[in-house]
């Protein structure tokens, strides 16, 4: 046995087809939108693949095996990644779905994953992992980690999250490799009730308290109005006690983190004032007055320095 990875080309596309029909077929998603024995859903899919595979968009990458003796090779799985700032677009109508299977299904639970997506990241950039798949007699024996670690690689490069849906099965392995669970689906239909969880990784950057050049008026924690804690890992920091709160609102008034480089964050109520980031055993800085002293910027930063934690999303098939 010996796994090779590359990146998908035409030709191999009847081959990714039968690699998705063999990883989802014990799915009731799965049976019920691309039934097996269906020409339109293996029409739906070629037609799918030769667009999308093109697309600078997306990262088709395909896993190989090539067994001693063997000419040829056997494409035994792949994985669809999408790259920072891909518009989240919503499924196709009803009339696209392969007509044999379950079009209804296909757009109420799509969509409703789709929907989650564009609520929680839509404003993010991060990798996607739309699709992993491997074939039946393939799962378990390591085909897919090398598809996995290709994403949070180039994710950890661009110091950006990943995110992916993932079902009950496939929660296991996506937890390996820092995925978190951040979110739920339980989609009921009269063939019973499937569950999808939404998988976030954080983002690998180093920890940042900005110092402002301006005071802003948008600071409502009445503690430094020059300052905003952000712990980069994903969790939200109020000023005032250091500790993590749910979201942004409880932050520094109505305002929504989001990564600007691989080096640090900032608010995007602030987006034009030139952050600066406090410097190992200095003062920090502040412009005109009205901002807290250099000994409680000491103070937060030391607060802020305990909080570690963060949020996660992402998605899995055939694992």
């Amino acid at each position: 046995m010996s796994f090779q990875m590359r990146k998908a080309v035409p030709a191999d596309i009847p081959a990714l087809c039968a690699v998705y029909f063999s990883a989802f077929a014990d799915t009731m998603v799965g049976r019920q939108v691309f039934p097996p024995s269906s020409e339109a859903a293996r029409v739906f899919w070629v037609e799918n693949l030769t667009t999308e595979l093109p697309d600078p968009n997306f990262e088709f990458l395909v896993m190989t095996n090539r067994s001693d003796g063997d000419s040829e090779e056997q494409i035994v799985g792949y994985a669809k990644w999408v790259r920072p700032g891909t518009p989240i677009e919503m499924p196709p109508p009803f009339d696209a779905w392969p007509q044999d299977g379950n079009p209804t299904l296909a757009v109420e639970f799509f969509g409703g994953l789709t929907a989650t997506h564009k609520r929680m990241m839509e404003d993010r950039p991060h990798w996607y992992l739309e699709l992993i798949g491997v074939r039946k007699e393939w799962m378990g024996k390591g085909a897919a980690s090398p598809l996995m670690r290709w994403g949070v690689e180039r994710a950890d490069e661009d110091g950006l999250p990943c995110f992916l849906e993932a079902t009950p099965n496939g929660r296991g392995m996506y937890e390996k490799y820092g995925f978190r669970v951040v979110g739920q689906q339980e989609f009921e239909s009269p063939s019973g009730s499937v569950l999808d969880f939404f998988m976030l990784r954080d983002a690998k950057t180093d920890y940042l308290v900005v110092y402002l050049e301006q005071p802003s008026t948008m600071c409502k924690c009445e503690f430094n109005r020059y300052v905003c804690g952000h712990e980069s890992k994903g969790k939200y920091v109020n000023c005032k006690t250091g500790q993590p709160m749910a979201d942004s609102r409880s932050s520094c008034g109505v305002v929504d983190f989001v990564p600007v480089n691989t080096t640090g964050q900032y608010c995007k109520v602030w987006e034009g004032i030139t952050p600066r980031r406090k410097e190992t055993g200095g003062s920090g800085s502040g412009g005109g007055s009205g901002g807290g002293s250099a000994t409680s910027k000491d103070a937060l930063q030391k607060n802020l320095t305990l909080v570690t934690s963060g949020i996660s999303k992402s998605s899995s098939l055939g694992m």
